[in-house]
């Protein structure tokens, strides 16, 4: 079949197909581009909500388990910056229009609560000094800035920012909290999850968390999973196994990686459990209402009726162990404040380890 006899029969049943029987408004290309550019702000600034609520719960979990975090902990001043460089060239306009972005370091998020907020730094604020030298501008500002700030350890951080009109020098001394970043990403699931460095986010999880509170028991306990070094520990598990892969590989067996597989989910649910129990003394600690992080879980059941029942093979509790094991713990954390004991995890003692 020749490709000229193709197309004629895709014109013909084409014109065999149902159509539309009134006739739609219709816009300009221009206005559509125009558009395109307020749905592009409009995006942005939803997903700066977004950030901006997931950092400001963050913030007192990451000082109250500073304790925890050990080496993990690092000075932080609460706000970031951005320029038109940051951006691709389809959202560049769009940030200008959400952010005042340019080729000057513009700050966008300040963080409730932390050593910037404090200090009075504002979102909006144009840096134009870092400790006393012009700030780097143009494509490559937000990275150089990073460099100058992530080489000057602990030490206040003297800034000059435009306001308006105005030009005020800020200084911000560092609070020492857990060093990792809070991102919200773009997914509608219903998910959270840590890399060791960072806590995510998704959209579907912010949207499952209607209160700060819920938002606040997810966070702690993704904070606990990096504090505690779960994901270092599934990677150290994952390379005995993978010994095993290599075994069978010798004797010409493709294992497809799986001895490796079950290696890193060895202790799976225990490392859940940990951190839940770990997220409620954060809980606790940075003064939010602990006792009721086991509700977030009778929640998550009636979202995801699967949990409840659980299974052998399923990398986490079950949604009712999780309930009971954390309504355990609030009773174990309000004997320690009744009693004025340090709110710090029980562990294992050595004999029984």
């Amino acid at each position: 079949m020749t490709r000229s006899l193709l197309i004629a029969l895709l014109s013909i049943a084409l014109s065999s197909c149902a159509a539309p029987s009134t006739r739609p408004t219709v816009g300009t290309s221009e206005a559509v581009v125009k558009e395109r550019e307020v749905q592009l702000a409009v995006a942005l600034r939803r997903q700066h909500a977004l950030d901006r609520r997931a950092n400001d719960v963050a913030w007192p979990l990451l000082a109250a388990a500073a304790d925890f975090c050990g080496a993990k902990r690092a000075p932080r001043f609460g706000f970031n910056w951005t320029t038109v460089g940051d951006f691709s060239d389809a959202y560049r306009q769009a940030a200008t229009e959400a952010f005042g972005a340019s080729t000057i370091p513009t700050v966008v998020l300040v963080v409730a609560a932390s050593p910037a907020a404090t200090a009075g730094l504002r979102e909006g604020d144009r840096i134009l000094a870092v400790d006393g030298q012009a700030a780097p501008q143009g494509e490559k500002a937000s990275v150089e800035i990073r460099k100058l700030l992530s080489a000057r350890g602990a030490n206040p951080l003297r800034l000059r920012v435009g306001r308006g009109d105005q030009t005020l020098d800020v200084q911000i001394a560092p609070a020492l909290v857990c060093g990792f970043a809070t991102q919200v990403i773009g997914q509608d699931v219903i998910n959270a999850y840590a890399d060791g460095k960072v806590v995510y986010l998704t959209r579907g999880m912010m949207r499952f968390a209607q209160s700060d509170e819920e938002l606040a028991v997810v966070i702690a306990h993704e904070i606990a999973h990096n504090a505690m070094g779960h994901i270092e520990a599934k990677t150290k598990n994952a390379s005995w196994g993978m010994l095993f892969d290599l075994v069978a590989a010798g004797y010409g067996v493709n294992t497809q990686g799986q001895f490796s597989q079950i290696a890193a989910m060895s202790f799976s649910k225990d490392f859940e459990l940990e951190a839940d129990y770990v997220g409620e003394y954060i809980l606790a600690r940075a003064g939010r209402r602990f006792a009721e992080a086991a509700a977030l879980w009778r929640a998550m059941g009636a979202e995801a009726p699967a949990s409840i029942r659980g299974s052998a093979s399923a990398t986490h509790p079950s949604s009712p162990e999780r309930f009971v094991a954390l309504d355990n713990a609030a009773r174990e954390i309000e004997a320690k404040l009744a009693s004025g004991a340090p709110l710090v995890p029980e562990t294992k003692s050595p004999a029984r380890r």
